[in-house]
């Protein structure tokens, strides 16, 4: 299977700055009498790009990278950018959980386009032609994410059934 992908596509700074996702062999070791997995060699690497590179019209591609790479502080700036925080209410409790304490609240970040700044997008070598008409699955449910995937699902021009597959 893994041959028939040619790339991921994300939004996340910390998988973009990776760069890759990398699959490795596994192997077993005892330790302590015990079993232990670690990575072995890598078996394949498959690129992770933004999903700029996806939009057909490179006018759009430019400007949302250029939004995405700048702190520009627009409204739409963020583009791109999923917050995939949720809101903890006060006695709210995770599941499985027994204590009757609320969770702690996390920090939230002031501008969300810092969780995006600092990354480089490469498109490492790929085709830009194949890249604006691959099929695409999308792996993030829809409506969770205040239409910012709506959004970007909608600059890559894709036709749900037909080049565009929702998967979650």
């Amino acid at each position: 299977l893994q041959s028939c992908v040619y790339c991921f596509v994300d939004v996340d700074a910390k998988k973009l700055n990776a760069g890759y996702f990398v699959y490795h062999e596994e192997q077993q070791d005892k330790v302590d009498g015990r079993n232990h997995k670690k990575k072995g060699r890598i078996l394949f690497k498959i690129p992770i790009l933004h999903f700029s590179f996806l939009i057909p019209e490179q006018s759009v591609q430019e400007r949302i990278q250029s939004e995405w790479l700048t702190d520009g502080g627009s409204k739409d700036a963020a583009v791109g950018c999923i917050d995939k925080s949720k809101d903890n209410h006060f006695g709210s409790q995770p599941e499985n959980s027994l204590s009757p304490t609320p969770p702690a609240k996390k920090k939230q970040k002031t501008n969300s386009m810092k969780a995006c700044g600092g990354t480089i997008l490469k498109d490492h070598g790929l085709n830009h032609d194949l890249l604006r008409n691959l099929p695409v699955i999308v792996c993030v449910a829809m409506y969770r994410t205040h239409g910012v995937l709506e959004r970007n699902v909608s600059y890559i021009k894709r036709t749900e059934g037909k080049d565009l597959w929702h998967f979650s």
